[in-house]
């Protein structure tokens, strides 16, 4: 059975969670609303009714996804601990369908794909922010650069996840032992860095004062 016909949600969070599955994995194009409503076990009338068109549901995942991210992230940065990769997704049913979602809107392209990123940019940037405030993030003399970076890097990685899964041993980071590896290799790289030694000191040396946006530097 669906995740969407949970009996817990409302007929509006129904729907929405149904759109969510239907457009992640068939695509906008070729998702209907007749297949959403069976999925979510009301009505074409009743989804209408709740959302008016097709793309006014889209717009409403759109925000439901964002509005997701942004309270997890900005509660994962403030709250001083770190959660356990695979117990939070055990927890958290709903991530897989969201992020499913997101990478089949960022694969589709165009006007929703542009949107997602300019919009995920804002978040990070406000993310990030909170964490700098909580201490548990390092400050940065160009938040705006680090937020576009951080934002291109998780997605680069959502859209490359079967490859990244493939080399961690399995077909998905959502499972063992990839999902394991992942979590390591991540925590790793966020937490101690890449670069060390002479080489380290080289590259920093390069940037002497605060970034000129003007220049791109």
């Amino acid at each position: 059975m669906s995740s969407a016909s949970g009996t817990g949600l409302t007929a509006r969070a129904r729907i929405r969670a149904a759109a969510i599955e239907t457009f992640g994995q068939a695509g906008y194009s070729r998702a209907t609303m007749r297949a959403i409503a069976a999925r979510a076990g009301v009505s074409a009338a009743l989804v209408v009714h709740h959302f008016g068109t097709k793309e006014g549901l889209r717009e409403a995942c759109d925000e439901h996804l964002l509005a997701f991210i942004r309270s997890e992230k900005i509660s994962a940065y403030t709250s001083g601990s770190v959660p356990t990769l695979s117990v939070y997704l055990a927890e958290h049913p709903e991530v897989r369908p969201l992020y499913t979602y997101l990478r089949r809107v960022l694969a589709e392209g165009g006007r929703p794909a542009t949107a997602m990123f300019d919009r995920m940019v804002n978040d990070v940037d406000a993310i990030l922010t909170a964490g700098e405030a909580a201490g548990s993030v390092r400050p940065t003399d160009d938040p705006q650069a680090r937020a576009a970076l951080q934002t291109a890097i998780g997605l680069g990685l959502l859209v490359l996840e079967a490859h990244l899964a493939r080399h961690l041993g399995g077909d998905t980071l959502f499972e063992e032992p990839a999902l394991g590896r992942y979590a390591r290799a991540a925590l790793e790289f966020y937490t101690q860095g890449l670069l060390t030694g002479t080489f380290a000191e080289q590259a920093a040396g390069q940037f002497s004062g605060p970034p000129d946006p003007a220049r791109g530097l």
